[in-house]
């Protein structure tokens, strides 16, 4: 239908008269955040609980290098356990006036008695394996009396005695009659001032080590 002045009116869907202006467009702080395509601001994470995450990856990196240091020295331990195979199987002993010298291992090792004061060295040649042998402090004393004409020894000076070995792989070891070994220097020709004495009827007829290897 054509109203007056020839322009056709509008209605509503209800039939009911349009309305003469349009809808205010919206602002943008009136659309909802879901559809502006915002989520909603998080509440910030508390100071305590950012602490306690930093805390808890600095003992995480702590306990790391911790087993790295653990795991080192185990293999350290380790070396150091494999260098001393054979040393561990040779040992000398003295009860009253005996000394006893083992050579529990499996292979040959050349040994020799060490004094340091005053400065004397028995030569006791090379101990075959799985064998022993006892001197006695006398024997000691008279063969080196016998060899050099001084310094003169005594019983005590025999209490500092000490036993320097070396092993198949080259190693030099030094036991004392308490039971420590350690390593030593290289195995060396006796430098200047140290009394040598060479005779060695103490191994002529070595025995059965209590153990062997």
């Amino acid at each position: 239908m054509t109203g007056l002045g020839g322009q056709e009116g509008t209605r509503s869907e209800n039939g009911g008269p349009a309305s003469a202006e349009p809808p205010a467009p919206r602002t943008p702080t009136s659309v909802p955040p879901e559809e502006r395509g915002a989520s909603p601001s998080e509440p910030s994470e508390p100071t305590a609980v950012r602490a306690g995450r930093a805390l808890v990856a600095i003992v995480t990196v702590v306990a790391a290098l911790g087993g790295l240091v653990l795991g080192i020295r185990a293999e350290q331990r380790a070396s150091e356990e494999q260098e001393q195979t054979y040393a561990k199987h040779v040992d000398f002993y003295r009860i009253h006036s005996i000394v006893t010298v083992t050579n529990g291992s499996t292979r040959v090792m050349n040994m020799r008695f060490v004094l340091r004061d005053p400065a004397v060295w028995w030569d006791l040649e090379a101990l075959r394996p799985c064998k022993q042998f006892d001197i006695s402090t006398g024997l000691l004393l008279s063969s080196m009396s016998r060899e050099q004409r001084s310094p003169r020894l005594t019983e005590e000076d025999l209490s500092g005695l000490q036993l320097e070995f070396m092993d198949p792989e080259g190693r030099v070891w030094l036991r004392s009659s308490g039971g420590i070994v350690s390593r030593s220097r290289d195995w060396e020709e006796p430098p200047k001032g140290v009394r040598l004495v060479t005779s060695e009827p103490w191994n002529m007829r070595p025995e059965d080590a209590p153990e062997c290897g």
